[in-house]
């Protein structure tokens, strides 16, 4: 199992539009340098999630249930969850 779960680009944007957030994002395995398929995104205890895609791209549409003290969680088999704590 690995122990390092690579994470970049993140945080490339956050677009608001009206009520909605958006954070859109790549996921990577530095180990290897190459992107990261199929990774779970969502937000902990929350019902909102997405998928990253065949290139590791993801897109997180955000409600306002989501606040900044929540948490971005990633997972994926194989390698040990990563959570990203929201910013101000």
């Amino acid at each position: 199992m690995k122990i390092f779960f690579a994470i970049t680009s993140i945080f490339i944007s956050i677009i608001l539009h009206s009520q909605e957030k958006t954070i859109t994002g790549e996921v990577w395995n530095f180990e290897n340098n190459e992107p990261l398929s199929y990774v779970n995104i969502g937000i902990k205890n929350k019902t909102v999630g997405t998928v990253s895609n065949n290139n590791g791209l993801f897109k997180l549409f955000l409600n306002d249930k989501v606040s900044s003290k929540d948490t971005i969680i990633f997972s994926y088999i194989g390698f040990k969850t990563k959570n990203i704590w929201f910013r101000n």
